[in-house]
């Protein structure tokens, strides 16, 4: 087993898969083999040939390889078409507006519509929330597959636009290797999953203390007190 890591720096490159060009050349000569040599006999021994099996890293970083929206889009998964709900974020600002309110929109990924809003939420923002058509069991959510991941891309190429609705902005130059599928070949980092932040969040999510819009800590999932 041979791991190969890339760390990009404190700046992300422009183009990242012109990083990975010279990687990929030499994977596919080692996929024909090179002679390995037996200096004791020394004889060509035989051929020895390496295989890309397995890619991962970081949310953030898979994003970036495999030409993805991220965690924050309205379709975040790699592995399924989970749907997110807008919400409206509240924040103070930093830097020369320091200290000024703030608002963005972002998306969060509950599994039934959210049956509260904040009196500024509009009429068309709750009625958009509610007819979103992937509230469904975690146990039934459609996966992705290899091929979808190619068809949205290469839409995503031809219209910019078309990534926010499929969560795929582009093609990573790995659908060439055929050792490795797409998305399946990507799993998840425990590391960051779990062992960090994500057990700290799952608790709060639990005890409805995760938003900071208290109308969003009312979900299906929260615990009671006691539970």
């Amino acid at each position: 087993m041979l791991p190969l890591g890339m760390s990009p720096g404190p700046s992300l490159p422009q183009d990242l898969d012109s990083f990975l060009e010279p990687f990929l050349e030499e994977l596919k000569l080692l996929s024909d083999g090179v002679v390995a040599y037996d200096t004791h006999h020394d004889t060509e021994a035989f051929l020895l040939k390496a295989h890309l099996v397995l890619v991962t890293g970081d949310t953030p970083g898979i994003s970036k390889l495999l030409h993805l929206s991220g965690h924050g889009a309205i379709y975040p998964c790699r592995a399924c078409k989970l749907q997110g709900t807008p919400y409206l974020l509240r924040f103070t600002k930093n830097g020369k507006n320091k200290g000024q309110p703030g608002r963005k929109t972002q998306y969060y990924y509950p599994l039934s519509p959210p049956t509260k809003f904040p009196p500024e939420v509009s009429d068309a923002h709750k009625e958009a929330c509610t007819q979103i058509d992937t509230y469904v069991n975690h146990r039934d959510l459609p996966f992705c597959s290899p091929e979808d991941y190619r068809r949205d891309g290469e839409a995503s190429l031809a219209d910019p636009k078309l990534a926010s609705e499929s969560g795929v902005k582009g093609v990573s130059p790995f659908v060439r290797l055929p050792t490795i599928s797409i998305l399946r070949s990507s799993p998840f980092d425990v590391m960051h999953l779990v062992h960090l932040n994500f057990v700290r969040d799952l608790c709060n999510l639990l005890n409805g203390m995760f938003f900071k819009d208290n109308h969003l800590n009312e979900h299906a999932a929260r615990m009671e007190s006691g539970e």
